[in-house]
């Protein structure tokens, strides 16, 4: 029982840890993560100011969008659950706000046209967009380490770098395309 505890508690720890370092990563304060609440729609009715987030994230919309964004929040706040009765634990974010951008619910309750939030889910959406890390770069580096091992320790940066190019050409190029550059290597060495 004692190590369910404490492995609960490092589970915790690192989840922190995550936040903090995001949090530093993209700059956010703490008013704009309070306010990012609002992407769960199980916040709704008490996530902080939007207007933070448009501050924010001032280039994922349009300043002719910034006063449609902040009626629909009202209306998105306001909405009742017989609204969003599709809503459940399994309901991803995608789903959720894709409805309420299109306003396809399976549910017999209509949501009448004035209540339509096409520009808040489209802010949302770019939101989640975000890149939360730098994932790409983590995946080079481990290519690296998987080119310049202890037995190919003597590679040259360039050769390293041109085995990283192929490789990625190699895993983006259909069967023909790879023979053609195949076939451009080979007049080149010869």
């Amino acid at each position: 029982m004692d190590q369910v505890v404490s492995y609960k508690k490092r589970i915790i720890s690192f989840i922190k840890n995550i936040g903090k370092e995001m949090k530093k990563y993209l700059k956010l304060s703490d008013s704009t993560l309070i306010a990012l609440k609002g992407i769960d729609p199980f916040y709704r009715k008490g996530f902080g100011d939007i207007k933070v987030l448009l501050k924010t994230f001032k280039h994922l919309y349009s300043e002719n969008e910034t006063e449609l964004i902040l009626e629909q929040v009202g209306i998105y706040r306001n909405l009742n659950d017989e609204q969003i009765s599709f809503l459940s634990d399994n309901t991803s974010l995608d789903e959720f706000w894709f409805r309420i951008a299109y306003l396809s619910s399976p549910s017999a309750i209509i949501i009448s046209a004035s209540q339509k939030m096409p520009n808040l889910a489209k802010f949302f959406f770019r939101l989640c967009l975000i890149p939360h890390a730098n994932v790409s770069t983590e995946r080079t580096f481990s290519k690296y380490n998987l080119i310049k091992t202890a037995k190919r320790n003597r590679l040259k940066c360039e050769t390293i770098q041109s085995l990283i190019i192929v490789k990625e050409g190699v895993e983006k190029k259909t069967y023909e395309e790879i023979e053609k550059i195949t076939d451009q290597i080979l007049q080149l060495n010869s």
